[in-house]
């Protein structure tokens, strides 16, 4: 991310617990009239993971859902006019 976006962006969204708030924040940017690019060569290597479990039903799995469901709610019309585009 460039330097200068950041003040005007702000931070992560604070509501958020758990994997949406990237999704959140690069669909504050997009409404804001950056660009987002997704570099497909980039990797990230995860060598522990603490937070998920394998059951599907967990307090973690139900604030994903929760997570997911705040940001659509959020961005319902900016999505909705981006759609259209």
């Amino acid at each position: 991310m460039r330097y200068e976006i950041y003040p005007k962006i702000g931070g992560l969204d604070e509501k958020i617990f758990y994997s949406p708030e990237d999704v959140e924040y690069c669909l504050r940017v997009r409404s804001k009239g950056y660009k987002v690019v997704h570099l497909k060569n980039a990797k990230i290597i995860h060598l522990y993971q603490r937070i998920s479990k394998k059951k599907l039903i967990s307090k973690v799995n139900f604030s994903h859902l929760i997570g997911i469901h705040y940001v659509l709610k959020k961005y319902k019309k900016f999505l909705k006019e981006y759609r259209k585009r």
